[in-house]
Order: structure tokens, then sequence, then C-alpha cells
């Protein structure tokens, strides 16, 4: 922030300070990007270590539940809630 309020230089103390502190916090993203499910699982793992059983299944529950869904989107190939709809049962 303070090399954007002095105008982002192209050299000197405040380009030196952001380049190096950008490299530092892309470094800790990138690893934070390939160590989240070892963090999840972690953090499980704790709640179990401090026996907070509530807390490990809402973990377990947000792992194991953060993309399902209970909602068909495409039938045959057919897609779309109004078309689904009137899909004619092969029964």
């Amino acid at each position: 922030m303070d090399w954007t309020r002095h105008g982002k230089p192209k050299m000197g103390i405040l380009f030196d300070n952001m380049k190096r502190t950008r490299g530092v916090f892309k470094l800790a993203l990138r690893y934070c990007k390939r160590h989240a499910e070892e963090m999840r699982a972690g953090a499980c793992a704790e709640s179990i270590m401090y026996k907070d059983c509530r807390e490990f299944w809402n973990c377990v529950y947000k792992i194991s539940n953060s993309k399902a869904t209970n909602h068909v989107s495409c039938i045959d190939g057919i897609s779309g809630v109004e078309n689904i709809t009137h899909v004619e049962r092969l029964l």
C-alpha cells in the first residue's frame, strides 16, 4: 500500500519492498492452495484430539458435502427444469 500511495515507483526502496512482500505473499498463497486438503484434514484431526465430536462432524460434513447436490441437471441429454419435467417415462 505504501508503494501505491507513493505513485507506484519503478525503482528504489519502496519498489524493492513491494517486490519482496509480493513474492512472500504469492509463495504463501501457493502453499495454501497445494495443502488446502491437508489443512482441512488437520482441523478435523485437531477436533478429535480435543474430544470435540460436534466440531469433528461439522468439519466432515463441510468437507464431504461442499459440492454435492441433490438436483438433477440433465436426463438422457435433456437439460433445463421445464424440459426435464416433460420427459416421458420409458417404464
